[in-house]
């Protein structure tokens, strides 16, 4: 993706993160697998870090990375189950 990037932009000055998912959010927290979990982590947090390796190569010095969250990350939200585990973690 980091070549694409290159080839129809060039360099870039800023890479947002911008996901949460896995396989068992939709579980109460407390039937999440450790299974679940680390690949919920993996594909949620972990990918932030992913995407850093790929893409520092090819941004302008000074240029800025973010990660987004929720609101849930700060307080208890419905249905949000693991979640809020994860927003934490970015």
């Amino acid at each position: 993706m980091a070549e694409a990037v290159t080839k129809d932009f060039g360099r870039i000055d800023i890479l947002v993160h911008s996901l949460a998912n896995g396989p068992e959010v939709t579980k109460p927290l407390l039937e999440t697998s450790r299974r679940g979990y680390l690949a919920t982590i993996s594909a949620s947090s972990y990918s932030f870090v992913s995407l850093l390796r790929h893409f520092l190569p090819i941004m302008n010095p000074g240029g800025a990375s973010i990660s987004l969250t929720y609101i849930a990350s700060e307080r208890a939200i419905p249905g949000y189950n693991l979640f809020p585990c994860l927003f934490q973690s970015l």
